[in-house]
């Protein structure tokens, strides 16, 4: 009967060890996790320009009236 007790004393460390170690590694991941997501993104999101600032869009619009007024 004594290796019956063994065997079950075995079989509960084992699954203790394995608890432990499960809930060790999901709490690492989840700290990982969290200042992964924490942590600004690298590169800014491109803007959208509706519209050039003021010199260039005067420039553009004069050498498009000189095109125009060639032909």
């Amino acid at each position: 009967m004594l290796p019956g007790f063994r065997f079950l004393f075995a079989a509960t460390v084992f699954s203790m060890s394995v608890l432990v170690f499960g809930l060790g590694a999901a709490a690492l991941l989840r700290a990982a996790h969290e200042e992964f997501a924490s942590t600004p993104s690298w590169r800014a999101p491109p803007e959208t320009v509706f519209a050039q600032p003021s010199e260039a869009t005067g420039t553009v619009l004069a050498m498009l009236h000189v095109d125009h007024a060639c032909r």
